[in-house]
């Protein structure tokens, strides 16, 4: 007897990423929310981004991704801009002035994610399967002439990528009693 394989033919190409996105996206908020408050904006190891930092920046990098490059809309928040860039971190004071509260980011993210999931509510798969014609930032050739499914393969890899980072920092926490100590002085 052969086995058949598994076939998502009562699921269209949008649906199976909306799951995707919202799977991904609520096993990362479980671990962020496993952290304490009081690690949010600590580096755990010079070559480790702040938990506080990683989790804000897959949320502006989601609603970049899809608003900028998919919509052609950058509407992030001032206050949330800090997270957008991978070029200068901000520092420990910095990220604390962002986040004064956990739940805040949290709800930042639930709004992003309302975008993201009314434009794709929006699409059918062969919109998908188009190339968007405006992009807020012509210049990044990496991210340019790519279909729009492209866009939220690449915003579930990034998040799936930072999650893991989040997991390595909350084992860290849990084992280090050094880096456990640094959040309570």
């Amino acid at each position: 007897m052969t086995e058949e394989p598994i076939q998502y033919t009562d699921m269209s190409e949008r649906d199976f990423i909306k799951w995707n996105l919202d799977y991904t996206m609520g096993q990362t908020i479980g671990v962020f929310e496993a952290i304490p408050t009081d690690h949010l904006c600590i580096r755990p190891r010079p070559n480790i981004n702040a938990p506080g930092w990683i989790f804000g920046h897959i949320i502006t990098a989601e609603r970049a991704m899809i608003g900028g490059f998919a919509q052609g809309v950058m509407d992030i928040p001032g206050k949330y801009v800090v997270f957008s860039g991978l070029w200068s971190i901000p520092t420990e004071s910095q990220l604390r002035d962002v986040l004064e509260l956990k739940d805040d980011l949290i709800s930042y993210w639930h709004e992003v994610r309302k975008q993201t999931n009314e434009y794709l509510d929006q699409l059918t798969d062969a919109d998908l399967k188009k190339i968007p014609e405006v992009s807020i930032l012509p210049d990044n050739d990496s991210l340019r002439n790519k279909p729009v499914r492209e866009y939220f393969v690449m915003t579930i890899e990034h998040q799936n990528y930072h999650r893991g980072q989040l997991q390595t920092i909350r084992a860290l926490i849990e084992s280090d009693s050094q880096f456990s100590n640094k959040g309570t002085s």
